[in-house]
């Protein structure tokens, strides 16, 4: 009775497990099955493929370019401006005294002031156009009732120029007279003044480019010509070099005059005495008439020549 009890417990219990024995099985028998289907759908891969695909890609190398040195060129310096030492002037117009008509008078303005410019011994020359911008209208009216050289100072002062020109024209006579200065405006005083005198507006004309010349030269110190002294009216000292170049002028033009009229004395004495000669004599020869014909020929030759060196010494004293 126990032996039969105990199958039947032994029995079950063997016949539970192989069921989960045999369930476990079929279970692992299907998932394997599994397995294997998806493996079977998965694409195969060929060697070669695979082998490019873990290939790693070779890097092209870029051309190294070389730097080249780069040499910094050095700054120019500064230039340091230059400063223009020439006085700065302001030109009055020319005013018309008496006897000048007003286009004439405009006529010779624009020939002062042109040349003024052109002789390049200032760094500025201001005209009227240009005075006008600059003053004011009182300013102006004050310029018209300048007539002293203070006056014409103070005028200077307020355009801010060294120098002052101012000129009038007129007919004296029958001769026309232009008087010109220049004013140093800071130490109100005339730096040159010149008064010349012209037998007509056309004459004063074509020689006023020496005259404005002549008096640029003068505010400078510095010597003006002859003939524009031979024109002034008024006595100008003449420098140490202008004395003697006249000096000089003299002797060469007093020894020429002399060493003529002597020759020509000479050439009338010697005619003389062969003519005494000739008429002392008692009787004639032919060749007592070729030998005054001689002298008369020479002493004409010499006269000629002593008369002509003569007018050549006049000629240098001119």
């Amino acid at each position: 009775m126990f032996a039969e009890l105990l199958l039947a417990i032994v029995l079950p219990s063997s016949s539970a497990q192989l069921s989960v024995s045999y369930a476990d099985d079929s279970i692992q028998a299907v998932a394997q099955s599994n397995r294997r289907r998806k493996r079977s759908r998965k694409p195969r891969r060929s060697k070669r493929s695979s082998a490019q695909k873990f290939v790693p890609a070779q890097k092209t190398k870029s051309p190294q370019v070389q730097s080249v040195p780069v040499v910094a060129t050095p700054k120019p310096k500064p230039v340091a401006p230059i400063l223009d030492e020439r006085p700065g002037m302001a030109a009055l117009d020319v005013v018309a005294v008496s006897g000048v008509k007003a286009a004439s008078a405009r006529l010779i303005n624009e020939a002062i002031l042109s040349r003024l410019k052109t002789t390049d011994r200032f760094s500025s020359v201001l005209g009227s156009s240009d005075l006008q911008a600059m003053l004011s209208m009182e300013q102006q009216k004050a310029v018209l009732g300048c007539e002293n050289d203070g006056c014409l100072a103070e005028l200077g002062g307020a355009l801010g120029v060294p120098l002052l020109f101012s000129a009038d024209v007129g007919k004296v006579g029958g001769r026309f007279m232009l008087n010109m200065k220049i004013l140093r405006v800071d130490e109100a005083n005339v730096a040159a003044r010149l008064t010349l005198v012209y037998a007509s507006v056309d004459e004063m004309i074509q020689e006023l480019n020496e005259a404005v010349d002549a008096l640029s030269a003068k505010v400078f110190g510095e010597a003006i010509p002859e003939s524009v002294i031979a024109r002034s009216s008024a006595p100008i000292e003449r420098t140490a070099e202008q004395r003697a170049r006249r000096l000089r002028k003299f002797l060469v033009a007093g020894s020429t005059v002399v060493a003529g009229a002597g020759g020509a004395l000479a050439a009338t004495l010697y005619l003389d005495s062969e003519q005494q000669h000739f008429d002392d004599l008692v009787s004639y020869q032919s060749k007592d008439f070729e030998r005054l014909d001689q002298a008369q020929n020479l002493a004409n030759i010499g006269f000629g020549i002593g008369v002509g060196v003569a007018l050549l010494g006049g000629v240098l004293f001119w």
